[in-house]
């Protein structure tokens, strides 16, 4: 798997990436390769971290993992529910779970980039979350009997961590604002228009989801709002 674009820009802008004397993007590689050679379907990895809140992404196809990971944090999703109850959780993305109207708009953003399985382990530094990793598969059910080995391989290694780079949030932050004001701005509003009606929020509230998000996954606010916009028109 190699880094996604976005991962990429953030870690030439911010970076480099130091977690316990190693290269992130580097030892991510390592994981990464580890995990597929036990899930050979394994098509995706993300490091979701809650302080600095940032992830960095790893794809082995054309397929955007990072968006996978932008609309869980604009609707809801595995990724968030594991932080948030401190609990692994696997999802196989069949009909059911389209259907289920818990986490409906990330299993219909997944099925539609070919996506049919994924992983969620919350990583702890003794009792706080300090991250997530998503991995996602093309096969169904590709982690329901290598979810152990998979943790294994993982293991503890975002405990105690401390990534030794400041990411110049405040930067990043502006500069996505200044896409918006620049060339987003309409279909901002529209995305953040249809977001409120579909999670029963305000618009600002809805157009601030989508700033967040797009930071959190590094992708570019165009291609979230676009993937918004497909989901809910």
């Amino acid at each position: 798997m190699e880094p996604t674009p976005g991962t990429l820009r953030a870690d030439d802008a911010f970076g480099p990436f130091l977690l316990h004397g190693e290269d992130l993007l580097t030892r991510l590689q390592e994981l990464a390769g580890r995990v597929q050679r036990v899930v050979p379907a394994c098509m995706g990895m993300s490091v979701s971290l809650t302080d600095p809140v940032v992830t960095f992404t790893l794809a082995s196809t054309d397929t955007d993992v990072a968006l996978l990971d932008g609309v869980q944090y604009v609707a809801g999703g595995p990724c968030v529910h594991a932080a948030e109850v401190d609990e692994t959780v696997h999802l196989d993305v069949t009909d059911d779970a389209l259907d289920e109207a818990r986490w409906h708009h990330f299993a219909r953003a997944a099925a539609s980039r070919g996506v049919a399985s994924t992983l969620s382990l919350p990583m702890l530094d003794q009792t706080r979350v300090v991250g997530v990793f998503n991995l996602y598969a093309s096969t169904p059910h590709a982690f329901v009997t290598r979810a152990a080995e998979v943790s294994s391989i993982l293991g503890t290694w975002l405990e105690g961590a401390v990534l030794n780079a400041d990411l110049a949030w405040s930067t990043r932050e502006a500069a996505a604002r200044g896409e918006a004001a620049l060339g987003v701005a309409t279909r901002l509003a529209v995305a953040a228009t249809l977001l409120a009606g579909d999670l029963d929020i305000t618009v600002e509230a809805g157009s601030e989801r989508l700033l967040d998000a797009a930071l959190r996954a590094g992708v570019s606010l165009e291609a979230m709002v676009g993937c918004v916009i497909d989901l809910l028109t």
